[in-house]
């Protein structure tokens, strides 16, 4: 399965130190390529960046991590 996920560009993911929000996406990517899917992590400002690569691409799913980009 080919699976999105899409963080609040905060801050860097993996975070540096804390950041609940980031660790949680980092470890959902780490979880599910040990199960055998493609994972891809979109953190930006530009929100037409993202939405662009994720129109030009064929995901199965999509998880979005950040309320205010819905």
């Amino acid at each position: 399965m080919k699976i999105a996920l899409i963080g609040p560009s905060i801050m860097s993911i993996p975070p540096k130190g804390w950041g609940a929000v980031e660790i949680l996406i980092w470890n959902y990517k780490i979880y599910l390529e040990k199960l055998g899917h493609q994972v891809d992590i979109f953190s930006s400002l530009d929100l037409y960046s993202i939405v662009d690569t994720l129109n030009s691409n064929s995901y199965d799913f999509i998880h979005l991590q950040f309320d205010d980009y819905a």
